[in-house]
């Protein structure tokens, strides 16, 4: 019965590219797998920055090696370029929530998925999520829950105040905007917590979830996100 449903379910509801829009059944379409850039090694084993040339072996990158990393890893999916960012916009502010099975689809197929207790998703502010109305950040992580049978917390981390959007903020004005904007609700002391977000850019918002998270007793927090820029 269920396999009937989903039958039903994609004939009325047939999956679209998240980055053209065109009827297909894998999660990005021939036409648009040149525009779109998955992230594969070489890169920073802890940020997850790819390298430049491939000649290079996965290592530590050199902001890495100057800054306290509070969590264990971060890894994108998705380089975050002009095809991907159109897409995660139109997802995130056009409010097409039509677009989440499909970029849900292709961030829970990220592999090295195991021994995580809970997902929990960035957390929006109250009031951004009135505005909005749905997290995209939870959208994920349910689709990346699902698949890996890993249980998902909304509510174990809470955005305590107003930030103002870190899309224009340099890196530094990012980590000052996200400080203290976070506190643990959830009881997260001992487990092995998968934080999930939209974008990686500077690593300030998901640093500081991951510091909260780490005073509220987690074992490990790792990161895991859509896209990711390919610069610091």
């Amino acid at each position: 019965m269920p396999s009937l449903l989903s039958s039903f379910s994609d004939l009325i509801f047939p999956h679209r590219c998240p980055f053209c829009d065109s009827i297909c059944k894998e999660p990005v379409c021939l036409g648009c797998t040149d525009a779109v850039r998955f992230i594969s090694p070489p890169l920073c084993d802890i940020c997850g920055i790819p390298f430049k040339s491939d000649a290079v072996k996965s290592h530590t990158c050199g902001e890495c090696m100057k800054k306290k990393r509070h969590f264990s890893w971060a890894r994108g999916v998705l380089i975050y370029n002009d095809a991907s960012a159109k897409a995660i916009h139109r997802f995130k502010y056009n409010k097409d929530t039509t677009f989440s099975k499909a970029l849900g689809s292709i961030i829970s197929r990220y592999p090295a998925l195991e021994g995580f207790d809970v997902i929990i998703p960035v957390p929006l502010h109250i009031d951004r999520l009135r505005e909005r109305g749905f997290n995209q950040s939870l959208l994920l992580a349910r689709a990346v829950g699902k698949r890996h049978m890993i249980p998902v917390d909304p509510f174990a981390l809470k955005r305590t105040r107003w930030t103002e959007p870190q899309v224009n903020l340099s890196g530094k004005e990012r980590k000052i905007n996200v400080k203290g904007a976070f506190e643990v609700q959830g009881n997260v002391r001992g487990r092995s917590v998968l934080l999930i977000d939209d974008v990686y850019t500077t690593g300030a918002t998901v640093g500081e979830c991951s510091k909260v998270l780490r005073k509220g007793g987690a074992k490990e927090v790792c990161v895991l996100t859509l896209a990711r820029t390919a610069e610091l």
